[in-house]
């Protein structure tokens, strides 16, 4: 049993999976504040909410009161990891990598920040990787690397196995991040490193790394678990593609849809895992659900709101919940729709001529082609309340009229669960 507050809980609320040395971790948080870090390679523009457990995690530390390093691998995003991956990473320019370490450090900076300015995460590039000699970093540190346990490490015992390409260049991947540690080690004092579970051997490597050039000094790591839905299926895609955290590339509104809409099964252990609620307060919401199952529907609005003002603000969130409770009144009244945000707007001369097909891919991408033909046959499409049940129905000029459209608004609704408002504007 753990006697840090810390660990206490990170543990209880389901972060936790693997820890090197968590008796030693535990004493150390009684002690003291610490440095920690985490990091995640620029290789897209944005995160999506399969990385949002470790960043969870760098966000409690924090309020905790303990220092976070947050890096963004700018240089080993030129190398690929190979964690999780059955084929070598695409190699991104030098520009790709430095527009996406802008963009990634913008979403992180609103999880990860402190209430004592003093205390505020550093963000690093680890660009000093580039200046290292080949030759220098070989004979220094190559030597404490045993390629007969590298070999035996989970990614590349699997790409072994399957006779999948592995190229030398994504085999040195576990030297580098292992350098890492031991950088932040020497220049920050950083003792613990934090990451997803397919970075365990990686972690492992670090922590030898600079245990054996300091002499067995205490550094740690541990893992967390994957954000699976109750299916046991990685969270974080869709039919339409990952759930961005960035607003250019996932719209809030979608981003709050996602979460209201998660199995039942999930609600509790979200608001665990992705909300700031206080344990008091979801054992209240269990004893809820316990009693009375009816209360399910109002208590995803509310784990999709809290989920959604971390990643898009207070504001942001209570706008799409107003929205969205307004969309499933049963008479909708003119006066609401004057004072309604539409999801999307669309241009008069836009959507003549398009079809019903064309703008409901337009305005949502969960569903497939084939899907939002089906739903379509199965009369479960609306505009106005009105049903499309034809696939090639073509909007124009006469066809608009048929949905007695007030305030220029369009709702359409896609099966049960999901309403999308339009503005037509000229």
């Amino acid at each position: 049993m753990f006697k840090s507050q810390e660990l206490k809980f990170l543990n209880n609320r389901g972060y936790l999976k693997q820890c090197t040395h968590s008796d030693q971790l535990d004493e150390l948080f009684l002690k003291k504040k610490i440095t920690f870090y985490i990091g995640f390679d620029c290789t897209a523009k944005s995160l999506h909410v399969g990385h949002l457990i470790p960043i969870m995690i760098a966000r409690n530390l924090v309020k905790f009161g303990h220092k976070a390093i947050i890096i963004l691998g700018t240089t080993t995003a030129k190398i690929g990891d190979p964690s999780g991956k059955n084929e070598q990473r695409k190699i991104l320019s030098h520009e790709d990598i430095e527009e996406n370490f802008q963009s990634i450090s913008t979403i992180i900076q609103k999880f990860v920040t402190s209430d004592d300015s003093e205390n505020q995460p550093i963000f690093l590039k680890n660009d000093w990787l580039e200046g290292i000699n080949l030759v220098e970093f070989l004979r220094t540190y190559g030597v404490h690397f045993s390629v007969n346990r590298m070999v035996n490490m989970e990614t590349f015992a699997e790409r072994l196995q399957n006779q999948k390409p592995l190229s030398f260049l994504e085999f040195s991947y576990s030297l580098f991040q292992a350098y890492d540690f031991l950088h932040l080690y020497e220049k920050h004092n950083c003792q613990l490193q934090i990451g997803g579970s397919d970075q365990w051997g990686n972690i492992i490597s670090g922590i030898d790394l600079v245990q054996k050039i300091h002499h067995g000094d205490f550094v740690c790591g541990t893992t967390t678990n994957l954000l699976l839905n109750a299916s046991g299926e990685k969270m974080g895609k869709s039919v339409g593609g990952a759930i961005w955290l960035d607003e250019k590339m996932l719209h809030p509104n979608d981003y709050w849809q996602y979460f209201r809409n998660v199995d039942d099964k999930d609600i509790l252990k979200f608001f665990h895992l992705l909300t700031d609620l206080s344990d008091d307060e979801i054992i209240e919401i269990k004893q809820k659900i316990d009693s009375d199952g009816s209360t399910l529907n109002d208590l995803k609005i509310l784990l999709a709101t809290k989920i959604t003002e971390i990643c898009h603000g207070f504001d942001e969130a209570k706008k799409i919940e107003s929205n969205e409770k307004l969309k499933f009144t049963k008479n909708i009244h003119s006066d609401d729709l004057k004072n309604i945000t539409p999801d999307f707007e669309i241009k008069f001369d836009e959507i003549v001529n398009l079809s019903i097909l064309d703008l409901l891919k337009k305005i949502t991408t969960d569903f497939s082609n084939s899907q939002l033909k089906t739903l379509i046959s199965q009369n479960s499409i609306k505009i106005n309340k009105t049903t499309i049940s034809d696939s090639q129905f073509i909007f124009n000029a006469d066809s608009l009229t048929q949905f007695n459209i007030q305030e220029n608004i369009l709702i359409v609704e896609i099966g049960k669960k999901k309403k999308i408002i339009v503005k037509l504007i000229s």
